[in-house]
C-alpha cells in the first residue's frame, strides 16, 4: 500500500475478495507482488506484476485474482486520496 491508510476492515475485505478469486496454478510454487490502484469509487487499475515468481502462469493467475476483483466497495468515507496503491503478495506453496 502506498503510504499509511487507517481503515483496515477495508484492506481485509479486499483480501478477502482478492483471495477467493485466486485460481491457484496446480504444482506450482512461487511468491509475486502484484501492484494496483483502487479509484475512490472501488474501480481497479494499473494492475500489473511488480515482483514476478518466475512462474509465467503464476503471475498470470494473481493478476487476474486482482482483475476478477473488481469493481471493489468504494474506498471508505474519509479517505482523502484520489486512489489507494496497493502492493498485493500472493504465495502458493504448491500442493
Amino acid at each position: 500500500m502506498d503510504g499509511d491508510f487507517p481503515f483496515a476492515w477495508y484492506l481485509q475485505q479486499v483480501q478477502v475478495r482478492i483471495t477467493s478469486n485466486w485460481n491457484r496454478v496446480s504444482s506450482s510454487q512461487g511468491r509475486v507482488q502484484i501492484y494496483f490502484r483502487i479509484a475512490k469509487d472501488g474501480s481497479l487499475d494499473r494492475v500489473r506484476v511488480e515482483l514476478p515468481s518466475g512462474n509465467a502462469a503464476l503471475d498470470e493467475s494473481a493478476r487476474m485474482a486482482v482483475l476478477r476483483s473488481g469493481p471493489l466497495q468504494p474506498l471508505p468515507e474519509g479517505f482523502e486520496g484520489q486512489y489507494l496503491g496497493v502492493r498485493f503478495w500472493f504465495t502458493y506453496l504448491g500442493n
